[in-house]
């Protein structure tokens, strides 16, 4: 059967607000709206919407169907607004005042066990009053038709790079911040399958080299810690700078002799772990031998890639990263060249 030309081509959205008004209507009508966008927030007695901060929520697609209109798709440049929108409203100081202070990474790199600073700006962070599973409920949920907008439209362009950095950035910081919840307010398995998802699509993207690669570094590292245990992950590391390609299946293989050993001390300080003893703790999990004095011995055939890490906040996060701006971590190099238009 052949395809025309006008069939091969992509929608393109005309929804110019954060939510189509006619789902706000709906949404209105039927007592849908998240507290989130009522007028007086949870306090609201009337569930009347702030137009201000409707965002479109995620709808499976439904069998049989066609597909959304351009008028309910929302183009590149609104995507991006959106997830800036999140960034800025749901991660600053009108939804996390007076309960803790938060001290975060710039860049949080992580396995599914662990997190790593790849840097440390400087800035002020407030945290929360209302609970953090609650707000990042509803920003995973708007994420999603963000990233659902931006695949019907198949936007594989620079602005498709910085909504999916946003996004993975957000998701990313959930995993670290969430990870003692318990499953019924967060499921850190499906956070990870939406993040392998969005990064295997920025990696995709960073191909076209007409698509800005600023923060390349940043998420192909993300990528690999990521993946650890991947095989895929890692001939994939071998073709990245040298500086990206430390993990401990690479240093495995690298340091795997009976004479040598590495300072536990190093060993801590590349994983970013609380102390010596953490990682000490860990190595051991792991099958891998501890020498008193000396530092850990790796080899291949003691090493267990397949054990359950205990989930948990660090110290290095918590202490050496105080004052820092939870909407500017999560922009990332973005928030120093925002339009008034992104705002």
């Amino acid at each position: 059967m052949n395809i025309s030309e006008e069939t091969r081509k992509p929608i393109i959205g005309l929804c110019q607000t954060m939510c189509p008004e006619r789902e706000i209507k709906l949404r209105e009508s039927e007592k849908l709206l998240h507290w989130l966008e009522l007028k007086g927030g949870r306090k609201s007695r009337e569930h009347r919407a702030d137009r201000r901060l409707v965002i479109k929520e995620y709808l499976r697609p439904a069998a049989g169907k066609y597909g959304p209109k351009p008028a309910e798709l929302r183009p590149g440049p609104v995507l991006l607004k959106t997830t800036s929108h999140l960034i800025k409203k749901k991660f600053s100081a009108r939804h996390f005042e007076s309960f803790e202070v938060l001290k975060v990474a710039a860049s949080i790199c992580f396995t599914k066990d662990y997190v790593y600073i790849v840097h440390k700006p400087n800035s002020v962070v407030p945290l929360s009053e209302h609970q953090w599973h609650e707000v990042y409920g509803f920003v995973f949920d708007r994420l999603r038709a963000v990233r659902q907008d931006m695949t019907i439209q198949q936007i594989q362009d620079s602005c498709g790079v910085r909504i999916l950095e946003h996004a993975t950035r957000i998701m990313i910081f959930a995993n670290y911040r969430l990870c003692q919840e318990p499953l019924t307010n967060f499921d850190p398995n499906i956070n990870a399958t939406h993040i392998q998802e969005s990064l295997k699509k920025l990696l995709n993207l960073y191909e076209d080299a007409s698509n800005c690669r600023c923060n390349m570094a940043e998420f192909v590292s993300i990528y690999l810690l990521f993946n650890l245990c991947s095989t895929e992950a890692l001939q994939y590391g071998l073709t990245v700078k040298k500086s990206l390609k430390q993990s401990l299946h690479i240093m495995c293989s690298a340091y795997n002799n009976k004479a040598l050993s590495v300072p536990v001390k190093e060993i801590s300080s590349i994983l970013q772990l609380n102390n010596e003893e953490h990682t000490k703790s860990l190595l051991e999990l792991c099958g891998l031998e501890v020498i008193p004095g000396k530092g850990v011995r790796f080899m291949k055939a003691s090493f267990q890639s397949d054990v359950l890490m205990p989930r948990t906040l660090h110290d290095s996060v918590e202490e050496d990263l105080q004052w820092e701006d939870i909407s500017r971590l999560l922009l990332g190099n973005d928030c120093q060249c925002l339009t008034s238009d992104d705002t």
